[in-house]
């Protein structure tokens, strides 16, 4: 499959519109462009990918240039979201900044197609990723690789803020299904959600 700079590099130029101020370290900032800028296929990197059965000339273009103006906020699970590009902009990626509430969170789940990269901006979150648990700090980054178990809860006693960029284009889908539900949440419908975004949650 042969992807075009194009698409890594409006994934990184987003990225430094998200990432605003000094919130990162240098070598913070770097890893995560890096992250985002590389091309190949690799389950330890985030890949600016198309699904499979899809192809991508070299240069051909798949957004827009230009400012993003989007205000979406979505609530669910002790998080507020704003979503920045995917589904609804048309985006080859989705990109979210969620402000995430005591004991909010995502629980241990699988994304079977979606490559992320995480980048806590404020606060501390408890990271699951595999086997290791570990708090995850202001400036720095955790990537999952599609089909990986992962999950991250706020246990500190303020909000905290991360970024999300998930590669391809799908995570605002299901964020804005499950927003859409009643509270509290039916598990039929949840799971429903989770087979239409082909997203796993652990024992659920």
């Amino acid at each position: 499959m042969t992807l075009p700079w194009t698409l890594p590099r409006a994934v990184v130029q987003s990225g430094r519109a998200i990432l605003l101020g000094d919130v990162l370290s240098q070598p913070s900032r770097e890893q995560l462009e890096r992250w985002m800028v590389a091309s190949t296929p690799g389950r330890n990197r985030i890949r600016a990918a198309l699904p499979a059965h899809q192809t991508l000339k070299q240069g051909a273009k798949t957004m827009e240039t230009g400012m993003i103006n989007t205000q979406e906020s979505l609530q669910f699970a002790g998080m507020d979201t704003r979503v920045i590009a995917g589904l609804s902009t048309a985006a080859p990626y989705t990109a979210m900044v969620m402000r995430v509430e005591q004991g909010g969170g995502a629980p241990a789940h699988r994304s079977l197609d979606e490559d992320k990269t995480f980048v806590v901006l404020e606060g501390r979150l408890e990271y699951r990723f595999g086997d290791t648990v570990r708090d995850v700090s202001a400036g720095e980054s955790v990537a999952v690789a599609r089909g990986d178990v992962h999950g991250f809860t706020n246990r500190a006693a303020t909000p905290a803020r991360v970024l999300l960029v998930a590669s391809p284009a799908r995570h605002d889908g299901f964020f804005r299904a499950m927003a859409a539900l009643p509270v509290p949440h039916a598990l039929d419908a949840v799971r429903r959600v989770c087979a239409q975004y082909r997203q796993e949650i652990v024992g659920l």
